[in-house]
């Protein structure tokens, strides 16, 4: 019967607490859980393996507590855990849970799946977060070695720059001192060179006016008055001028007429070399071309004569079809295929 079941299934919950052993934490010891199992309701000296078996023996203890007023024979399920203190019984016996939780075990079930999977959500979130913050923290860390390890190298190139300004100036300073040294002996040589040239265009010039004296001194004493002379050697300068010019003018021209000349003998060579390369490549595809043509037409006679072979062993098969034909329709009535069941039809299609 049902109560039968009942106190067989109470037995073999007591048979499986009995299994449990001493020495375990405390309930104390779980910090949170006492809470959530008893509802904020404190009771001393649980173990957490008491704990387990009455966070798992819940579903159990809502329906068998539901069935108590139907079954008051029954003893109480928590009879049959041993160790366990009366205050727990009592507990259950009178706390709201016993009377108020009228679940059956499907629904029990279903708000037992939606807790987990809101856990677990939970649990994501937190992950979530977690994962969040950790990367945060990790992207501080690296930034704030970023930042030292910028300050050490603005410091290192702060130093380097400080240095190879300081090698600068002093090489700044070698290179102006030495050039100015070069500056003002140079300064010196041409001064000298200057002061001697001075000295040199003087004497040449006394050199020549007292040529220039004698000569014309001279050129009175045997010509008279040098001015006929002067204009006679004034004319014959400018005729020469005036020849040179005209000459000069010529030499320009034919230059210029060269350089055209020049500029269209290099489009002409240019447009010689285009051309012989036009030539060249013609030459190339006319090769080209006659190689195609010869292999066509020897790939021409090749297949005439395969075709004239083709021909022949047609005609060669059509002649024994018709040999055999004539055998088939000429052979006598005790022959295998009679003259009377061949049809025209079969005839052409054997002719075929």
């Amino acid at each position: 019967s049902q109560r039968e079941r009942e106190r067989e299934r109470g037995r073999d919950i007591g048979r499986g607490r009995s299994r449990l052993h001493a020495g375990s934490p405390t309930w104390d010891s779980i910090p949170g859980l006492q809470d959530r199992i008893l509802g904020q309701r404190q009771v001393p000296n649980l173990c957490a393996t008491q704990i387990f078996w009455i966070s798992h023996l819940k579903p159990f203890l809502s329906w068998r507590l539901e069935l108590s007023p139907l079954t008051p024979d029954l003893p109480h399920p928590l009879c049959h855990i041993p160790d366990l203190p009366s205050a727990v019984c009592e507990f259950f016996a009178s706390s709201p849970v016993a009377t108020a939780v009228q679940l059956c075990p499907s629904e029990e079930a279903e708000q037992c799946q939606k807790e987990i999977t809101r856990i677990l959500q939970q649990h994501e979130e937190e992950r979530k977060k977690w994962a969040q913050q950790v990367e945060k923290e990790r992207e501080l860390e690296l930034r704030e070695k970023l930042d030292e390890q910028r300050r050490v190298l603005d410091g290192e190139h702060e130093e380097t720059l400080q240095v190879l300004r300081a090698s600068h100036e002093q090489e700044k300073e070698a290179l102006t001192q030495s050039f100015e040294e070069a500056k003002a002996t140079l300064q010196e040589t041409i001064d000298e060179l200057s002061s001697q040239l001075e000295v040199f265009q003087a004497k040449m010039k006394r050199v020549e006016e007292s040529i220039l004296s004698r000569d014309y001194k001279k050129h009175i004493q045997d010509y008279g008055s040098p001015s006929q002379f002067w204009e006679q050697e004034l004319e014959s300068l400018h005729f020469v001028i005036e020849m040179k010019n005209e000459r000069i003018h010529e030499l320009d021209k034919r230059l210029i007429l060269m350089e055209t000349v020049k500029e269209k003998n290099l489009m002409l060579e240019e447009k010689i070399t285009t051309l012989q390369q036009e030539n060249e490549d013609l030459h190339v595809r006319g090769r080209n071309q006659m190689i195609m043509s010869r292999q066509l037409s020897e790939d021409l006679l090749l297949a005439r004569e395969a075709l004239e072979k083709e021909s022949q062993l047609r005609r060669q098969l059509q002649q024994e079809k018709e040999e055999l034909l004539y055998r088939v329709l000429g052979a006598d009535a005790s022959a295998a295929f009679p003259l009377a069941s061949v049809t025209p039809t079969e005839v052409s299609f054997l002719a075929s």
